[in-house]
């Protein structure tokens, strides 16, 4: 049930004698309980002497003691991370194993038509209690299939899919048809050639139509600051119809968001250096906008620096306020 929890206690194995764990170097066995996965021991280890398998040769050393992988820590460590990682309750460890974990099989071809499946190893070394090692599970092996030799129509079934990595028709996908005389029949599927050349123009140009925010301003005559908040929220209060107040409009194109690393794809966009990017599409708006309302964008740079800005100041310089209205609506 959901609401209960529970331990998997592992009885230790105190009895067995040392030598079955170092007869293991060299061998293959099963770890990663209860996910079992295939490993290739390459040491044994005790709180006294470590047993190390070089170039088919056993090692025997006095362990080093206040180190970090030293058996008191590696014993520690997995103890820690099995019982809060998978709840196992490994108990007394004098033994621990390190093992280098399956990487993957790759199919050897014979010249006779036999197939052999060469086991990979990994090149880090896990750490393994010794009473969670399983060397001779009951066959067949309920986890994972055994290395042994397999034949051409075994890896290549009747029927099955595949992909070729050779020239000609490389990665085109073919059917296999059978196996004969240590030749696998394949019937491929080509297809034409993908016609990428506008694309790859396109891709080309694409960062000509972009501007950085100097290029733009220098264009519409504004300043970086102006182009900044006229990209982003800009928000000007203007007065209520019922002469009660005022209330804040955002004049702002909404393009991008600083803050939250937000922008609209078509129309901004981040440079590595952190910096921003505007593009032709954003640029002719803003040209638009600059001269339908010139006083507006003029008027406007001289209270960038004010934390409130009144719609009702700067009509007075240049006009009434329903000019601001008027832009909203080219606006939406």
């Amino acid at each position: 049930r959901k609401d209960k929890n529970c331990i998997l206690n592992i009885d230790p194995q105190t009895d067995t004698p040392l030598e079955k764990y170092t007869e293991l170097l060299g061998e293959e066995v099963y770890v990663q309980y209860p996910h079992l996965v295939e490993a290739f021991v390459v040491g044994v280890h005790t709180e006294e002497y470590d047993y190390v398998l070089e170039e088919k040769c056993v090692i025997k050393s006095k362990a080093i003691q206040n180190k970090k992988d030293c058996f008191k820590h590696l014993k520690s460590r997995e103890c820690i991370a099995l019982k809060s990682r998978w709840g196992i309750e490994v108990g007394d460890v004098n033994v621990m194993l390190s093992v280098k974990k399956i990487r993957g099989k790759v199919p050897t071809f014979q010249s006779d038509g036999g197939v052999t499946i060469i086991k990979h190893w990994c090149e880090e070394k896990s750490h393994v209690p010794a009473q969670l090692v399983l060397s001779d599970l009951p066959s067949p092996v309920p986890v994972q299939e055994k290395c042994e030799n397999l034949s051409l129509s075994g890896v290549f079934p009747q029927d099955a899919k595949v992909f070729v990595v050779s020239n000609p028709g490389y990665g085109s996908l073919g059917t296999v048809e059978g196996v004969a005389d240590g030749r696998v029949k394949v019937k491929i599927i080509l297809s034409d050639e993908p016609m990428l050349e506008s694309l790859l123009k396109a891709v080309e140009n694409h960062d000509e139509d972009w501007f950085y925010p100097r290029q733009m301003c220098s264009e519409l005559h504004i300043s970086p600051l102006l182009l900044s908040k006229i990209t982003s929220a800009f928000k000007i209060n203007i007065a209520n119809k019922n002469g009660s107040g005022t209330s804040p409009i955002n004049i702002g194109l909404n393009i991008k968001y600083a803050n939250k690393g937000l922008m609209a794809a078509d129309y901004a966009r981040k440079t590595d250096a952190g910096g921003w990017q505007y593009s032709e599409a954003l640029y002719k708006i803003l040209q638009e906008y600059v001269k339908k309302f010139p006083e507006l964008f003029k008027e406007l740079e001289n209270h960038l620096k004010k934390e409130v800005i009144n719609a009702s100041e700067i009509a007075q310089k240049f006009g009434p306020e329903f000019k601001l209205v008027q832009f909203l609506q080219i606006k939406n």
